[in-house]
């Protein structure tokens, strides 16, 4: 496999957008904290568990991108996106602000 080929490879797998941004919806590899606490499937907006525990943003109405309404108590910014982490054992989502 070419390096060209594995570059691709790696930028498709992380759930990078054209724009060079990641998609905050793409699937990816949960932390160690949400792991401990039942959950194993996360967006790479909420991969990082202590972002999101630590968030201190105002509130808002999000919704995820299953559709799911959310009451963000607490928001912090991914990649330009305000919004929350919604957990539903065993996923974790991010949910925007609307």
């Amino acid at each position: 496999m070419t390096v060209r080929a594995i570059a691709l490879l790696l930028v498709t797998a992380c759930g990078t957008s054209g724009d060079g941004m990641v998609d905050r919806h793409a699937p990816g590899t949960c932390d160690q904290i949400w792991v401990n606490n039942g959950f194993d499937q996360c967006e790479a907006g909420c991969m990082d568990a202590s972002i999101a525990l630590n968030a201190t943003g105002p509130s808002c109405a999000g919704k995820t991108a299953t559709g799911r309404a959310a009451a963000c108590s607490a928001t912090f910014e991914f990649d330009g996106v305000t919004g929350c982490c919604v957990s539903e054992t065993p996923h974790v989502y991010f949910a925007d602000c609307q």
